[in-house]
């Protein structure tokens, strides 16, 4: 993001991006946890 903040979120997940950092992938905290944004986190931009 360069500015602003990007919010993604579904039923009790959410997924933050502030401004200068970028959306990158991520492995789920469980097995169990299926949605689609347990795959998504906030990271720095490489």
């Amino acid at each position: 993001m360069v500015t602003g903040e990007l919010l993604l979120s579904a039923n009790d997940s959410q997924v933050v991006v502030a401004q200068g950092q970028c959306l990158v992938g991520a492995e789920p905290a469980s097995e169990n946890d299926a949605s689609l944004l347990s795959y998504l986190r906030q990271g720095s931009c490489e």
